[in-house]
């Protein structure tokens, strides 16, 4: 580590972090760790990561395979990238644990095909008929137009799957949803 002595604050942090994660982190899968800017949190969490053994900067092998200790996310890309240059490796959370999930041109040609075939055969239609295959073409229309935009799925095989811990810098702007889908991994999170 540094030279840095710890004050008794962040000594007392450091224990309580320790305590945490080898004792109750099962039961209680998250640490929150408070302070306002420049109070040391990063300093607190780097000495409690020496103190558990776990470096953000080495990864183990588990069964051949590479498995980080830590994982370091934030909720902004700039932030991450203010950890970088700091020297963490960080990435944004969606980044970590979601993967982005696009229709195939195959995908969207049938939806596509699949509308001009309702369209025809609506076109044979009247009354309440063709009001009912209209709008049920209008929703195919809505549907492929939702295909045509990325969206995001949970990634089971995120890092954060496989890591010891996952450390969060600015937890308050992760929503209930982004929450639940990080505490899916079952990783203890500080």
């Amino acid at each position: 580590m540094t030279d840095l002595t710890p004050s008794d604050a962040q000594a007392r942090a450091i224990a309580a972090i320790k305590c945490w994660f080898e004792t109750r982190a099962h039961e209680q899968p998250v640490f929150r760790l408070f302070g306002y800017a420049g109070t040391g949190k990063s300093t607190v969490v780097k000495f409690a990561l020496d103190e558990l053994g776990l470096d953000p900067h080495r990864s183990s092998r588990d069964g051949g395979a590479l498995v980080p200790g830590v994982v370091t996310a934030t909720f902004t890309g700039k932030a991450a990238l203010v950890l970088r240059r700091k020297g963490t490796p960080a990435r944004t959370i969606h980044s970590l644990i979601y993967s982005v999930v696009e229709a195939t041109d195959a995908e969207i040609e049938t939806a596509m095909a699949g509308i001009e075939t309702a369209a025809a055969a609506a076109r044979s239609l009247s009354g309440f008929e063709r009001i009912a295959a209209e709008a049920a073409i209008e929703a195919q229309r809505q549907s492929l137009s939702a295909m045509k935009k990325p969206r995001f799925a949970l990634n089971p095989q995120s890092d954060a799957a496989h890591a010891r811990l996952i450390v969060l810098d600015e937890v308050s702007m992760v929503s209930e949803d982004m929450a639940r889908d990080l505490l899916s991994f079952r990783t203890p999170i500080l």
